[in-house]
């Protein structure tokens, strides 16, 4: 009676006997990929370069003794269900930078901030900042942003 190790190893060899070839898939056009990348991409680059994404989340996991139980915070667990993620809190950032021409100074500011709950989306921070173009000693902010009172982390 052959042993479980020596019949795999049949199998592996059998496997390993079988002649197999294979072929690289061809482009779907004979156009040459890297020179539409090598073209195209710095102009896209330079768009995108100074958009910047930033944020953080704090989910929070909660559990009931039974399912379905009734709860203070954040409704009622499911009947089937005696544990749950939930979203607490969600901040997420979108900022612009634009340059001016020429220089590396910033011309403008756009910048979009969000809070994310369960209980919806809400605008924190919508507002534009300009600069001045020659001494950057002037800037102008339009907009909804929050004030820190004192040394209050924003």
């Amino acid at each position: 009676m052959p042993s479980k190790v020596t019949s795999a190893f049949g199998a592996v060899l059998l496997l390993l006997s079988v002649p197999f070839s294979g072929a690289a898939q061809r482009f779907l056009s004979e156009y040459d990929s890297t020179l539409f990348i090598r073209d195209t991409m710095p102009g896209i680059v330079r768009r995108i370069e100074n958009l910047h994404f930033s944020g953080y989340i704090q989910p929070q996991f909660q559990v009931a003794q039974r399912k379905g139980a009734d709860s203070y915070e954040g409704g009622s667990f499911a009947d089937s269900s005696s544990s749950r993620f939930m979203l607490r809190r969600a901040r997420i950032r979108v900022d612009y930078l634009l340059p001016a021409k020429g220089t590396n100074q910033p011309l403008a500011l756009f910048a979009f901030q969000f809070d994310i709950t369960e209980r919806g989306a809400f605008a924190r921070d919508i507002f534009l900042r300009l600069f001045d173009p020659k001494g950057q000693k002037l800037s102008l902010t339009a907009g909804l942003f929050a004030r820190p009172f004192g040394y209050e982390v924003n």
